[in-house]
């Protein structure tokens, strides 16, 4: 048997809409210097000295590279073979420009990260053929999102600054000059793009809890650090990127639920990870030490049903009792090839980066379930199979998210 009890889901959902309005008019109460440029002056931002010059560097070195290579073949050779079957640049043509179907964007923009990093693991040119045939769509687009809503500076222009400047970092020694020149240009053009809608100015407001604000700022610092050093704005992107997650990181939940429901985790969570690490590996500065990370697992956990195949869905998920009864137009995106996607894999990273048995024991009965993650070639990186998993059957059966007045309780962890 398994209950939930939820107060202030439908006041987070009002809430949300309500800041991003907000964000479109200028606040006449707030008055004086904007508070992000502080934190731009004050938060580190600067690329580590022995990075200057050097690629790859933003997630990952030529050194560290090597040490990769060697857990593809040991340690963590079944799980990368799992990701290697997925290459999606292998598999699928990249939408043709101007790609304005929905979401077409964000697969090329991961795409180019998933085929560059494989070829840089495994060596076979065609991972790398596939990576920069993604990278020329991209390149192709004139208008990176949708031209209707928020052109250049949402939630596509985010994932495709965090795939090409990935990917020009990774493949930098593996590209022509004339290559890099057209991918460092168009990261360019569309990282000031971005940047300069982000810019803080007297009276502007940021629902910095928002996906739609941390998504594109994610994107945002990735490509600065890949360009650091080789154009002056770069150092610009970087600071305004860590100012804007002294924000959002502020505004995480103490205890890991998610405020926007579990849709929303799946979506918007790799991105708070895939800023953090770019954050650590080019500046050292971590940022992970929070509550709400620490126990992220738990929400994860105790938000699944006892199939493993659905979630409690309330709060801003799918499509509701339509996805639940595995109907409707979400079906396809939600359990592709009949799996629940869930990217449980980042549960990895929590995992490694706290030493916690408990979220890898959440993340091996995630995977027990055969659930898909949207980057599996990440589990390389993330994870340690030193950290010794505390099985499921061994958790806590019930948890008080005390922050949002959420309480689940389960009589067991069985499928009954």
């Amino acid at each position: 048997m398994i209950v939930s009890l939820v107060s202030p889901i439908t006041r987070s959902l009002a809430q949300d809409q309500r800041e991003l309005e907000a964000e479109k008019i200028k606040s006449n109460k707030l008055t004086g210097e904007h508070p992000l440029l502080e934190l731009m002056r004050s938060r580190k931002s600067s690329l580590r000295p022995e990075l200057m010059g050097v690629h790859p560097r933003v997630y990952v070195t030529d050194k560290e590279l090597d040490e990769l290579r060697q857990r593809a073949r040991t340690t963590h050779r079944d799980l990368w073979q799992q990701a290697l079957r997925k290459v999606r640049a292998l598999k699928t043509e990249p939408a043709a420009p101007p790609a304005q179907q929905r979401r077409a964007q964000n697969e090329v923009g991961i795409g180019i990260a998933e085929a560059a990093f494989a070829y840089k693991i495994e060596g076979d040119r065609k991972y790398l053929e596939a990576a920069k045939k993604y990278m020329d769509a991209a390149v192709s687009y004139d208008i990176w999102g949708y031209a209707n809503d928020k052109p250049n500076v949402d939630l596509a222009a985010g994932h495709l600054l965090y795939g090409l400047g990935w990917g020009y970092d990774l493949l930098y020694h593996d590209l022509n000059e004339q290559e890099r020149t057209r991918y460092r240009e168009k990261l360019i053009k569309q990282a000031r793009l971005l940047g300069d809608y982000f810019k803080p100015k007297p009276g502007r407001t940021f629902a910095y809890s928002q996906n739609h604000v941390f998504i594109p700022i994610t994107g945002l610092a990735v490509a600065a650090y890949a360009l650091y050093g080789e154009t002056p704005e770069a150092a610009d992107w970087s600071k305004l990127a860590r100012a804007f997650y002294d924000r959002v990181l502020a505004t995480y939940s103490q205890d890991g639920y998610y405020y926007e429901g579990f849709e929303y985790w799946i979506f918007a969570t790799p991105w708070l990870v895939h800023y953090l690490d770019a954050q650590a590996h080019a500046t050292g500065e971590d940022l992970y030490e929070l509550p709400g990370f620490r126990e992220m697992h738990k929400y994860v956990a105790h938000a699944m049903l006892p199939s493993g195949q659905y979630i409690f869905d309330f709060g801003d998920v799918f499509e509701g009792p339509l996805t639940r009864a595995s109907k409707g137009e979400e079906v396809a995106r939600t359990h592709p090839g009949g799996h629940f996607h869930t990217n449980y894999n980042l549960l990895y990273r929590l995992a490694q980066r706290f030493q916690s048995g408990e979220a890898q024991g959440v993340a091996n009965w995630l995977k027990s379930f055969n659930q898909v993650n949207a980057e599996d070639f990440w589990s390389l990186v993330w994870y340690d199979p030193n950290v010794k998993p505390i099985p499921i059957e061994r958790q806590e059966t019930s948890y008080y998210f005390r922050d949002h007045e959420v309480f689940y309780w389960r009589s067991n962890w069985t499928k009954e």
